[in-house]
């Protein structure tokens, strides 16, 4: 019994390690993030709101039968398009509703959760000079 203890001990210890190396290599990743550009310099707003639905059935879903949206605490990151870099973060409001102010560009949008789900899906978006762009962001819950 007791040589089953320190095997089982060691086997703790191993994954341990593992977990840890892991998160340290995650932690470490190389993340390029842009200087921001001063106010009013070339520059647009991007609103939004991020709310989660149930997956809606295909089949039997009567015309005027919806599935609900409800708001979602995310974290919301504009990365250019052209070089990857994240110029921007936003959280949601307790409505789901967020802001940046962007250089003019062309972004992905990408909405974070904070668990791995839902899953919200990237989208596309180019800003221009003193314009507003609107995106929603639906993210799926994965739940019927």
């Amino acid at each position: 019994m007791g040589n089953r203890s320190v095997w089982y001990f060691l086997l703790m210890l191993c994954i341990l390690m593992v977990l840890a190396f892991v998160s340290y290599q995650y932690s470490r990743r190389p993340q390029k993030v842009a200087t921001p550009v001063p106010l009013g310099e070339n520059q647009g707003t991007l609103t939004g709101r991020v709310t989660t639905s149930t997956t809606c059935p295909s089949e039997g879903l009567a015309s005027d039968q919806t599935c609900d949206h409800l708001p979602f605490a995310a974290a919301v990151s504009a990365i250019k398009k052209s070089s990857n870099e994240i110029v921007a973060i936003a959280k949601t409001d307790l409505q789901g509703m967020y802001t940046l102010r962007l250089p003019v560009e062309t972004y992905v949008i990408r909405a974070t959760g904070y668990a791995p789900l839902p899953r919200c899906e990237d989208q596309t978006v180019h800003i221009d000079n003193n314009e507003k762009a609107l995106i929603n962001i639906t993210c799926n819950s994965g739940q019927h």
